[in-house]
């Protein structure tokens, strides 16, 4: 018999569940706005902006 999952695994299952694959974030069309990004992602800090497949994304060096 397995032992059961204590706790801490729900928290574990809780905090990756809101992470999903680029290809089923839902992203708007580009042309939509002149750029392609709307007005609230215009605002966000770099590394919080969602990253469309065609964009390559640098890690910040530290």
């Amino acid at each position: 018999m397995a032992p059961s999952p204590g706790p801490g695994a729900a928290r574990t299952r809780e905090r990756f569940r809101e992470f999903l694959p680029p290809e089923l974030i839902d992203v708007a069309p580009p042309g939509e706005d002149e750029d392609g990004e709307d007005e609230a992602t215009r605002e966000r800090p770099r590394h919080l902006r969602l990253v469309r497949s065609t964009e390559r994304v640098s890690e910040p060096v530290s």
